[in-house]
């Protein structure tokens, strides 16, 4: 094992859109920094998810977080365009309506209910309507609906591009990625702290913990306890010649095309461990589902089928604050099923707490050491 003897001013554990994120303002703030990665960039959930921005919908909306999705959701609109100026990475970031359909009675009084808060948030509109005018904008959905809201101002991307540029950006600011799995971290009593991987040594005095659901086994190097778990979404992509189709949910499913022309479906929220392997039963379960509404999909020849690992906290919200009593550590997890909405502006408080800077909004409620109240019961969490 060598042993590198440069300090760096602050390093990342984790490759994914958190990490990349935060050595991107890092570098804004001009602090050079050090990202280890066990995989690849974008490795796991950030690279494999659907990439849909929606703030107004999802756990803890609008009670709890709608506030902070909806800074996470202003930032990606500048991060766009700022990526594709800096690095020349068009993260396909493109404004669409989100379509949220009903299959019971009892969803679509939800969902009217829900349109008359979301008309309020500025930037978006969102409208219902009944069965037969849903089937008139999109004749392809099933008969058997009871109606749908259409939200229009959200968005759509390309998570893994997006944080492709995030680190790119970074690296033209001297930020460094290394490729090795972190085995050992050791604050020394000078400050120092040593992070050891399975090849080499690093030094730092400040380190953001970024690494998703595997986030909960910092506990063993510093004695924080970090509640989030694993949960693993399978996608499945599909080929066919028909014309576009806008991200449209409902229950746990949805449909959408990407620019290159194929059909995504999703998603499962399974609770399994570490396991990211795909299942026969989900792939069975996912395509029987979104046929029954897309009957039109039963044509269509499936070319892709992945899984990741997406981190759900103990309570569906996310995770960022100090390590316990030690403010050279800095936690980052939790992002769930809406981690690509959140990653970046994630990304950007762990980066102001790291340098000791006061956060652009009041993270309290997101501390590691908060009161976590358990919604095992709520299936919004997953």
């Amino acid at each position: 094992m060598s042993k590198n003897k440069e300090i760096y001013d602050v390093i990342i554990i984790g490759g994914g859109i958190v990490g990349c994120s935060a050595a991107y303002f890092l570098a804004k703030y001009g602090i050079r920094s050090l990202v280890l990665e066990r995989d690849t960039v974008a490795g796991h959930a950030s690279g494999f998810a659907l990439g849909s921005l929606n703030p107004l919908v999802g756990y803890g909306v609008p009670d709890l977080v709608l506030d902070y999705g909806l800074k996470s959701f202003q930032l990606h609109s500048s991060l766009s365009s700022d990526l594709l100026e800096e690095t020349g990475i068009d993260t396909e970031y493109d404004v669409q309506p989100t379509i949220n359909l009903a299959m019971t009675k009892d969803e679509a009084i939800d969902l009217q209910l829900q349109t008359n808060w979301q008309n309020k948030v500025k930037g978006f509109k969102s409208e219902w309507f009944s069965s037969e005018e849903m089937l008139k904008i999109e004749p392809r959905i099933s008969s058997k609906i009871y109606g749908g809201s259409i939200i229009q101002g959200s968005v759509m991307l390309d998570p893994y591009k997006l944080t492709l540029g995030l680190l790119t950006s970074a690296e033209k600011k001297g930020a460094e990625i290394k490729y090795s799995e972190v085995i050992k971290v050791k604050s020394q009593s000078s400050g120092n702290i040593i992070i050891t991987t399975k090849t080499e040594t690093f030094n730092t005095n400040r380190v953001i913990f970024a690494m998703g659901p595997w986030t909960q086994f910092v506990s063993d190097w510093i004695g924080t306890k970090v509640p989030v778990e694993p949960l693993r979404g399978q996608i499945i992509k599909l080929k066919i010649d028909a014309p576009h189709i806008n991200y449209i949910n409902w229950s746990h499913s949805y449909v959408s095309s990407k620019p290159d022309g194929m059909v995504w479906i999703g998603t499962t929220t399974e609770k399994v461990g570490f396991d990211e392997r795909v299942t026969f039963e989900a792939r069975n379960n996912m395509i029987e589902d979104v046929t029954s509404v897309f009957s039109y999909l039963q044509d269509a020849e499936m070319t892709g089928h992945t899984a990741c690992l997406r981190p759900l906290s103990a309570d569906g919200i996310p995770i960022i604050g100090y390590g316990k009593d030690n403010k050279n550590y800095v936690l980052v997890t939790g992002g769930g099923k809406k981690g690509i909405l959140y990653g970046p502006y994630l990304g950007k408080l762990a980066a102001q707490l790291t340098l000791g800077k006061t956060p652009t909004m009041d993270i309290s409620p997101l501390r590691p050491d908060r009161n976590y109240a358990l919604n095992n019961d709520n299936e919004e969490v997953y």
